[in-house]
């Protein structure tokens, strides 16, 4: 199992297109070099002799796989042998990272499954995620991720699983184009705030979706004993010195209290100090 935070010099394996470190223990957030992956971003070529290959084209002529691997993509459990290298993956999934997902990860347009859940992953969903355009798969549930869903998600043509469910969503749940399609609530379950179609609650037009921290938090709740107190001690402080200032004898009686109180205090302390000089 591995630990620790994820080194941002992975970013540097130019030809990696399969990276998943699921299921470990790892802290930290998720690094924004991790929006270099050249073989995630554009067809890596490699030059052989007086041919030229695309990495897929070469992997596919050079090795010979002969073990099978079990990947876990959308939501379910699948074995790959000789086509592995038609995969580009990046699973997280199961650890202890944090912080927000980094905006440069949109930059890897030839991703195919993505998976970030099950963290403690905050902040809101880039809006740019739908720049990703060859995604299949997208699991981003169990984190504590707010906002909205943004609209970009429709524009991926080939999402077939999502998965936002466990977070702290809120708003309207975008349906157009592919997104129509995933009408599971299962998709979106967790999120209390999320309106619309398949969860049944109606969206108003001008409705405003409470700020949420943690679970569900609501801050508001928390202000209103504070303000109680404040309004109960100006309330208290001014009563008095209207009492004071209309009625003479009262104030001429609380002032000579307040004189003869500290003249005592006074004596009291200047003695003390004289006889501790004596001994």
């Amino acid at each position: 199992m591995f630990v620790g935070e994820i080194p941002s010099e992975l970013a540097r394996l130019a030809h990696l297109q399969f990276l998943d470190l699921a299921h470990n223990n790892l802290t930290g957030s998720i690094p924004c070099s991790f929006g270099n992956f050249s073989a995630m971003i554009h067809n890596v070529y490699i030059v052989d002799g007086e041919n030229v290959y695309t990495i897929d084209e070469w992997t596919s002529t050079t090795y010979d796989y002969n073990n099978k691997l079990l990947v876990a993509i959308k939501g379910e459990e699948y074995q790959y042998a000789t086509t592995i290298y038609l995969l580009k993956v990046m699973d997280l999934s199961g650890n202890n990272l944090s912080g927000q997902i980094p905006e440069e990860i949109v930059a890897l347009r030839l991703l195919q499954s993505l998976n970030l859940s099950g963290n403690h992953l905050t902040g809101i969903i880039p809006e740019k995620l739908g720049d990703m355009r060859s995604l299949e798969s997208l699991d981003l549930s169990l984190n504590e991720l707010q906002g909205a869903i943004p609209q970009s998600l429709s524009a991926l043509t080939f999402l077939n699983y999502l998965n936002l469910s466990y977070n702290n969503l809120s708003g309207r749940i975008p349906t157009e184009n592919q997104l129509g399609t995933l009408d599971n609530l299962s998709i979106y379950i967790g999120n209390t705030y999320l309106c619309g179609p398949p969860t049944g609650k109606n969206c108003s037009e001008n409705e405003t979706m409470p700020n949420i921290v943690g679970d569900d938090y609501d801050g508001s709740e928390s202000t209103w004993p504070y303000l109680g107190m404040g309004l109960g001690f100006a309330t208290g402080f001014w009563g008095v010195c209207s009492i004071l200032i209309f009625k003479e004898s009262w104030s001429s009686a609380y002032f000579q209290m307040i004189n003869d109180s500290l003249y005592g205090k006074i004596y009291v302390i200047i003695n003390s100090n004289k006889y501790e000089k004596v001994e």
